[in-house]
């Protein structure tokens, strides 16, 4: 599926055309919900975060989550906690045999990790804000796969937006049924090995 035909189907459900004025924001809206709350093999990015000079290191622009954080140290490969920049000012390398790192917290568009030591690396895995769509024959990954994830996301915003809150809550319950068959769709084939499937 592409922007154009998600657009007409949009149009099609609602029997309504004056939402075409406000799809850049149901877009954002739906692309901000979609990385937020799926889990999905093809919104994941493998990212080598390079601490060498600082204990900062910038995020991509796409960045929504994290799926995993890995750090490897003295020989040991561990996953590493999230926490408040609060809490993170508190993990000293004095409690941590040579200085490996205890904690990352994530704050304005960067990742900070402690304690710091020179020529550290973290291997990351995240999940990526789906691309924007603006020409008819754009699409991206999410709604390559799942394109009814995206329609209802679309029509739950738009019924939103036309203070239509009965509509807003069927097409939500749909989103969220959605939601459910894709992330157990790609659990399942992260355990099995199996490529994950496409929608129909």
């Amino acid at each position: 599926m592409n922007y154009g035909t998600l657009k007409g189907l949009v149009h099609f459900y609602l029997k309504r055309d004056d939402v075409s004025a406000i799809y850049p924001q149901i877009q954002e809206l739906a692309n901000t919900r979609i990385a937020s709350e799926a889990n999905l093999i093809a919104m994941e990015v493998d990212l080598e975060l390079d601490f060498t000079s600082q204990p900062t290191a910038d995020l991509p622009a796409d960045f929504s989550r994290f799926k995993e954080v890995l750090a490897t140290c003295n020989g040991r490969t561990y996953d590493l906690p999230v926490y408040s920049r609060g809490k993170l000012a508190n993990l000293t390398a004095g409690r941590n045999r040579g200085g490996c790192p205890n904690g990352y917290a994530i704050y304005s568009n960067m990742v900070e990790v402690a304690p710091w030591t020179e020529e550290r690396k973290l291997q990351t895995t995240y999940y990526a804000v789906p691309a924007i769509m603006q020409a008819d024959e754009d699409t991206n990954s999410i709604l390559d796969r799942w394109p009814t994830l995206y329609l209802f996301a679309f029509l739950q915003y738009a019924a939103n937006s036309l203070q239509d809150i009965d509509l807003q809550n069927v097409y939500d319950g749909e989103y969220q049924s959605e939601l459910l068959a894709a992330n157990q769709s790609d659990a399942f084939a992260r355990m099995s090995g199996s490529a994950p499937r496409f929608q129909e």
